[in-house]
């Protein structure tokens, strides 16, 4: 007999056991559903608060885009500044070069050692060899001035092109800023939603929660020696 009970009471224990290892299956089931429901109900809510954090991204992008923008329009327009001024002292140097006279100096037709004044044919010689160095250097000095003048004419519509680029660029950005801050995307008070109720009221977590309650108040019960 007492062989008997002693097995009686291990088996009892035995199915207690189950019983416990059940309701820890019932509970992580019910935990499991609780996240779902939970899920679901914020679904739309973590959707909203991701689209409002890549909005603050993009404004912020945006700013910085805009504000390198407007430096780099600042610089352009200073160098084209500098091309104009350049320009206009080109424009300077041009006219004084085509300004320039010939003066012969009366001392190129005397010996500089006897003091004698040239023959004629000498002299004739010695101004045409004066003339030709005259309108060589001018040519040259003129030719210089031109190359400078086209390469800074060239200079000057590359920055120019640029600045229309930037500018191009500053009102994409201004845009993207206004669309953002115009559309309350920004200012919108997110309110996280309580599942509780929801989760309260769903039918398959009711059940469970009544065969958990139902199998805690059996191994509750002291197992009959």
């Amino acid at each position: 007999q007492i062989n008997d009970a002693s097995k009686a009471y291990a088996a009892a224990n035995e199915e207690r056991l189950a019983t416990v290892r059940k309701i820890s299956d019932l509970k992580n089931e019910r935990l499991a559903l609780e996240l779902k429901i939970k899920d679901e109900v914020q679904a739309l809510y973590r959707s909203d608060k991701a689209k409002q954090r890549a909005a603050a991204e993009d404004l912020e992008r945006a700013k910085r885009d805009k504000a390198a923008a407007e430096r780099d329009l600042a610089n352009a327009r200073r160098e084209v500044e500098v091309c104009t001024d350049r320009r206009a002292e080109l424009i300077k140097q041009w006219q004084s070069i085509n300004a320039r006279k010939l003066v012969f100096d009366e001392n190129e037709f005397i010996c500089p050692t006897c003091k004698r004044r040239f023959e004629i044919e000498e002299i004739e010689s010695r101004q045409q060899e004066i003339t030709e160095n005259f309108n060589r250097r001018n040519a040259a000095d003129l030719e210089e001035n031109n190359r400078r003048g086209k390469e800074n004419k060239l200079r000057m519509e590359e920055v120019n092109q640029y600045i229309s680029e930037i500018e191009e660029k500053i009102a994409e950005q201004v845009s993207i800023i206004s669309e953002i801050e115009m559309s309350g995307i920004l200012t919108a008070k997110l309110i996280e939603p309580d599942a509780t109720p929801t989760i309260a009221a769903n039918t398959e977590y009711i059940a469970l929660g009544e065969q958990i309650a139902e199998l805690e108040k059996e191994v509750s019960q002291p197992i009959a020696a």
